[in-house]
Parts: structure tokens; sequence; C-alpha cells
């Protein structure tokens, strides 16, 4: 379930979900949940391993650099330059 709604009518929008949802068999709600939960929870133990190789390997790379530096910088990385700067011909 989602939408899109202008600002003005977010709260009225919200309102009509929790309605609907509230009106939802209870023990279906709760077991959607539960399978909800575990799959999110066997996806991330199969791939948290390879999301710390690769964030160890690509923490150090030019383009996280420049984006930390601009961060503490307080402007928009340059990825244009740290890539002009990587692949000069």
């Amino acid at each position: 379930m989602n939408q899109v709604v202008p600002r003005a009518e977010l709260d009225k929008a919200v309102d009509e979900m929790a309605t609907k949802l509230e009106n939802k068999l209870p023990e279906c709600m709760r077991y959607l949940k539960t399978q909800l939960n575990y799959w999110r929870d066997a996806s991330w133990a199969q791939t948290i391993q390879h999301a710390r190789d690769w964030l160890g390997v690509h923490s150090s790379s030019p383009e996280v650099r420049e984006a930390v530096t601009a961060f503490s910088e307080k402007r928009k990385p340059d990825y244009k330059m740290v890539r002009e700067r990587l692949y000069k011909k």
C-alpha cells in the first residue's frame, strides 16, 4: 500500500491508510509482519559479509575520499573532477 498525495492532503491519506490497516484481520497482519521480518533478517545475514568486504575495499577510494571531504567542507562532491583526474588520457 502506498500513494503520493500533496502535502495538504497527507494527514487525510494517513488516516485513511491507518483505518484500512486497522480493519484488516489481526492474525494475518501479525503473520505478515513476522514473514517480512524473517526475510529481512535472512537477507541481512546472507549479505553482511559481502557488504563488509566491499566497504573495506572501497572505503578509501578517491570518490569516497571526495565525498567525505566535501561533507566536511559543506559542499557538494565533485565526482567529475575526481574521475577526470583518475582517467586522464
